[in-house]
């Protein structure tokens, strides 16, 4: 018991001497740094040296100039903001703009299909009551586009009617347009 407090002892002892030299050591080191191996107690008297007056005369030239390059940089600050801020209302109004006239466009893309959906069914009704003959000879005047219009928006037998009634070649193109649509719709498109 005595050997563990005399151990504990020494332990506090070297924790307490190590903590000193340490608080010397770092406490050396700092007043070297900050004042230098001068006596700072010793007056030095009241006058400075021209050297030294030199340097605290640049010291306070170097001051100013760094204070007016501060006051710069913030006056440029204060307009590089409000340019900002003028930047960025410009660029919600144009994307305000913008997104009205997707709308317009979208509305308009709209009237268009119902006004084309609205054709289609009137030819195909038309169309609906042609005899073979003249069928045949409609879908060799009428363009792809319109044919893929005509064929997409009859029923399945009437559909197939026209399609039979068609050149074999053109037909078949009839058909690309018309998967290729079907995949746009599938996808997205």
């Amino acid at each position: 018991m005595v050997d563990q407090e005399n151990g504990n002892i020494k332990v506090i002892l070297g924790v307490l001497i190590f903590s000193l030299v340490s608080f010397v050591i770092t406490f050396g080191t700092i007043w070297l740094a900050l004042i230098g191996p001068e006596n700072p107690f010793v007056d030095k008297g009241p006058e400075l040296t021209q050297e030294e007056l030199a340097r605290a005369d640049s010291l306070r030239a170097v001051e100013i100039a760094m204070r007016q390059e501060i006051a710069t940089l913030k006056k440029q600050k204060s307009r590089l903001n409000k340019s900002s801020d003028s930047l960025a209302t410009e660029i919600d109004s144009q994307e305000k703009l913008v997104q009205g006239l997707k709308d317009e466009l979208v509305r308009l893309g709209d009237q268009m299909g119902e006004e084309k959906a609205e054709r289609m069914k009137k030819l195909s009704g038309i169309v609906s009551g042609l005899s073979d003959a003249n069928l045949k000879r409609i879908t060799e005047d009428l363009d792809v586009q319109t044919l893929v219009a005509l064929v997409m928006n009859s029923s399945g037998k009437r559909a197939k009617t026209i399609m039979n009634a068609m050149d074999p070649k053109r037909a078949a193109v009839v058909a690309r347009e018309m998967s290729r649509i079907k995949g746009l719709k599938a996808n997205g498109g």
